[in-house]
């Protein structure tokens, strides 16, 4: 169940046209500041002024730009469509070929819900570490005003704390 569910959501075109569009942000903004790349962006301070140091920077700028407003709006997208679409794609034929609990379906549409957000986030994520590597080149991660960190400290800091508290200068 969880897989029908889950092909549906990544097969239509608005789930694709919005995992191009949160893409195409980080690319858009690594091109946009990179006149700046190595230097401050700006007086602006923490990741935002940081971005241009390294594609570490860039992505967690990315991430931290997109998560409040743009990831929720396309989790969104799908979980409106958890219920009104189902008559359209025919997935309530299969509820009268084989019966299946109400708990069961929702639990699928909801799983699938979480892997297309988990989708949505690393494609944010990949897309601004490719443009990232690709305009500032792969650099340790810059926090103005403190010590560079290598990619793995990144990682576990940025895995134990929100992304825009690790770098509020």
């Amino acid at each position: 169940m969880l897989r029908v569910e889950l092909t549906t959501q990544l097969l239509r075109i608005r789930t694709l046209v919005v995992l191009a569009c949160l893409a195409a942000v980080p690319v858009l903004s690594g091109f946009s500041y990179a006149s700046e790349a190595g230097h401050r962006n700006g007086r602006q301070t923490g990741l935002f002024g940081a971005s241009p140091y390294s594609a570490l920077n860039h992505a967690m700028a990315s991430m931290a730009f997109i998560e409040p407003l743009l990831l929720p709006i396309m989790a969104a997208l799908p979980a409106a469509a958890i219920a009104s679409s189902d008559r359209e794609w025919g997935t309530l034929r299969y509820l009268y070929v084989a019966p299946v609990s109400r708990a069961r379906l929702l639990a699928a549409k909801l799983g699938a819900l979480a892997v297309v957000t988990a989708i949505a986030t690393l494609c944010v994520l990949t897309a601004g570490l490719l443009a990232g590597v690709a305009i500032y080149g792969w650099h340790p991660f810059h926090i103005i005003g403190a010590p560079n960190l290598t990619g793995g400290e990144t990682a576990t800091r940025s895995c134990r704390q929100p992304a825009t508290a690790c770098c509020a200068c």
